[in-house]
């Protein structure tokens, strides 16, 4: 199965360099496009495919990866139109706040009037995709379930995936894709509080990192609720109870849940 990512920036060259090391695909199944040279020269020694030409880099590819800004998405598609097999090959939009009605209108260009629905899928990858740790939301629109679960597949090898459907794309995007900035900010946050409790910075990062991988792999190997394992440490009139009231009486929750309603909107 070969694939081509069409825009090598933070997102789409994340995307490239994961594949390139999962069990899917070996790094010349890959081929990245971009607009300069400069950015593709970064793929040096990768193994990875690398071309200025979009239309050259789809030609034998299984699944294309729209990954470019928002504004550019419009022209990438409607010049690509021609040059796509929409019976056969698979579209993947990367792009934030693009509806799939607009890649219908845009692929339904002069040269195209009268093409099969395209195999369309969006999806919203975040940057742990990076570590193979992503979580990817994967909403089909056009796609047979054989096609849903090779999508699916792809995006599992490089961490977890998600299908859901397309008016669910932006809440998706500000719980995962967001989420990772704001997982950050209490990480910053818990270091800054560190290092006033005495701890040094890089001694305080140690400590949270690990706690916060911790406190994850709690969840996800017991199985159980976050609030499960909080009532384990938050022993009646304990030190944790007293620095969770702190929190809420704070708006902690409250601050969290606006952050995603903004983000999502």
């Amino acid at each position: 199965m070969k694939i081509t990512v069409i825009g090598a920036g933070h997102m789409g060259g994340t995307a490239a360099r994961s594949f390139s090391t999962s069990s899917l695909f070996t790094p010349g199944d890959i081929t990245v496009t971009a607009r300069t040279q400069a950015t593709l020269d970064a793929f040096e020694g990768t193994g990875i495919h690398t071309t200025l030409d979009n239309k050259a880099a789809i030609k034998d590819a299984d699944v294309i990866i729209i990954a470019v800004r928002p504004n550019a998405a419009e022209a990438v598609c409607r010049d690509l139109a021609p040059a796509i097999d929409f019976a056969n090959q698979i579209i993947i939009s990367f792009v934030a706040g693009v509806p799939s009605s607009k890649y219908l209108e845009w692929f339904r260009s002069s040269d195209s009037v009268g093409m099969a629905c395209p195999i369309l899928f969006l999806a919203m990858p975040n940057t742990a995709m990076e570590l193979n740790e992503g979580l990817t939301f994967i909403a089909p629109v056009f796609a047979s379930p054989i096609q849903v679960s090779l999508v699916k597949a792809i995006f599992d090898s490089v961490g977890k995936s998600l299908i859901i459907k397309e008016n669910m794309m932006n809440s998706g995007m500000a719980l995962a894709s967001c989420g990772v900035a704001y997982a950050m900010k209490y990480i910053l946050a818990s270091v800054e509080g560190g290092k006033e409790l005495g701890f040094d910075r890089d001694e305080a990062i140690k400590v949270v990192l690990q706690t916060v991988k911790g406190a994850s792999m709690l969840v996800a190997n017991h199985g159980t609720k976050p609030e499960d394992e909080i009532a384990k440490i938050a022993t009646p009139g304990g030190y944790t109870i007293k620095g969770l009231d702190v929190m809420e009486n704070s708006d902690f929750t409250e601050i969290v849940k606006k952050a995603l309603d903004v983000s999502s909107k």
